[in-house]
């Protein structure tokens, strides 16, 4: 009995299948949007909070634009990460905001290791739902916990030009 025939359209389907799956996984990608900071150093007394605001509309902007039969703008869904240097999670949660929301998570400096005068983290925000790139705002600032004096401020990298 000769088995030959179906393998010769058994492999060229496991291809076809494998090929529709890496395009798949590479369109799930393409769905996720990410800001992205790099590590910043806190010392005692200080705090680092990271900010994320959907500046989606909110209903009514303007009384002379009619937008009464519009749906309503989605909810942002993002997946909030502090990482340490060496990449791993230090704290991690998903946060929903709504359109014209935003959210405010602060990290001081003495929930961090006490083993060095200063410790490093950084931020990380993945949209999984990603409207817009500019209804997406995001910044990262250290404060003086004592005073609240902000430090500085860094703004998410601008979306790249995809045209």
């Amino acid at each position: 009995m000769n088995h030959r025939p179906r393998c010769r359209f058994l492999v060229p389907a496991l291809a076809l299948s494998t090929t529709l799956g890496l395009f798949a996984t590479i369109a799930s990608a393409a769905d996720i949007r990410t800001h992205a900071f790099g590590l910043v150093a806190l010392a005692p007394g200080q705090a680092m909070v990271l900010n994320v605001v959907n500046a989606g509309l909110v209903a009514p902007p303007d009384p002379d634009r009619v937008r009464r039969n519009a749906p309503p703008e989605p909810e942002l869904v993002a997946e909030i990460a502090f990482l340490n240097g060496d990449g791993s999670v230090f704290q991690s949660s998903i946060v929903r905001i709504p359109s014209g929301g935003s959210i405010s998570i602060p990290i001081a400096r003495e929930q961090l290791s006490a083993r060095t005068p200063r410790a490093a983290l950084r931020a990380q925000v993945r949209f999984t739902n990603p409207p817009e790139p500019e209804r997406i705002l995001s910044t990262l600032e250290v404060i003086d916990v004592a005073s609240g004096r902000t430090s500085f401020v860094l703004v998410s990298p601008p979306e790249p030009d995809r045209n």
